[in-house]
């Protein structure tokens, strides 16, 4: 994964294989006002080409975790302001963030659905 601070024209590349300890590499890169798209990266090499056409900055936004432990009253259990980036690695079930407070690497896990595990409980003892 990567990450471009405009700001400071730097790419800081993230290695994610373990992400219960990630791996950051700061490498120097002159941003200019055109954004650049990280094409590959092998070892410690990384290719970056730059668009033809600037692209603007997006706007901030808001993400919440919302727990249905309660389906009757649902809790924002986290919320993540200011979050400028959004990536996904579905293979392993990963969300990436990024907001001003660093980069956040959530694990996506379904949730249990009580009335299908009842449903299933019920199957299981009276249907067999």
């Amino acid at each position: 994964m990567y990450a471009e601070d405009t700001r400071r024209g730097t790419v800081t590349v993230i290695d994610v294989t373990d992400v219960t300890a990630p791996s950051v590499v700061q490498v120097a890169h002159p941003v200019n006002e055109k954004s650049s798209d990280l094409l590959a990266i092998t070892g410690t090499a990384a290719m970056i080409g730059s668009p033809a056409s600037p692209s603007p900055e997006p706007a901030p936004q808001s993400v919440r975790i919302v727990s249905f432990a309660d389906p009757g009253h649902p809790q924002i259990a986290r919320e993540f302001t200011g979050v400028t980036a959004v990536g996904n690695d579905s293979g392993r079930n990963l969300i990436f963030l990024a907001n001003p407070e660093g980069i956040w690497i959530l694990s996506k896990q379904p949730a249990e659905d009580p009335a299908a595990a009842k449903a299933y409980q019920n199957d299981v003892i009276y249907d067999h």
